[in-house]
């Protein structure tokens, strides 16, 4: 699917972009299209069309299947100074703990991982680091709901 080109440059170019899970479900097909630079774009679509999917292909949180995406002429992972993305649902991601899922903006960034684990504890929990990787009991329910609040507040 081709969208018309937007009036200006562009900001956004998305060319021939396909995007297929492992299971061979195929989400995007042959997608291109542009966006200028302060032009505003909808993505619509009907639930598991694609639309959360497109976005997180743009901003290289996923990887593409085919195709390619340039935002001001680099790609998703060297544009992320230019962007940000806030989840529709509280994400996590399931394989690290709370901390590590909050370490994972400074690991972008550059963080070294000694620096930003402390950085993560001191900051937003304010607790030792057996407490916050290794909860127990309340603790532990505790944690899940700060780190679910922690998912809609970034």
């Amino acid at each position: 699917m081709t969208v018309s080109a937007s009036p200006g440059p562009s900001f956004i170019a998305i060319d021939n972009l396909s995007k297929e899970y492992p299971n061979r479900h195929r989400v995007i097909h042959d997608l291109s299209f542009t966006a200028a630079a302060g032009e505003f774009v909808s993505v619509v679509g009907a639930s598991g069309c694609g639309k959360s999917t497109l976005l997180k292909l743009i901003a290289g949180l996923s990887p593409v299947s085919g195709g390619s995406i340039r935002i001001d002429g680099m790609s998703p992972t060297d544009a992320r100074a230019l962007m940000s993305f806030v989840f529709q649902d509280p994400t996590l991601l399931p394989w690290r703990n709370v901390a590590r899922n909050v370490e994972l903006t400074l690991e972008l960034e550059g963080v070294g991982a000694a620096e930003g684990g402390a950085s993560a504890r001191k900051s937003f929990w304010n607790k030792p680091q057996a407490a916050v990787e290794r909860p127990s009991g309340r603790t532990q329910a505790a944690s899940k709901d700060r780190s679910a609040g922690m998912g809609e507040a970034i």
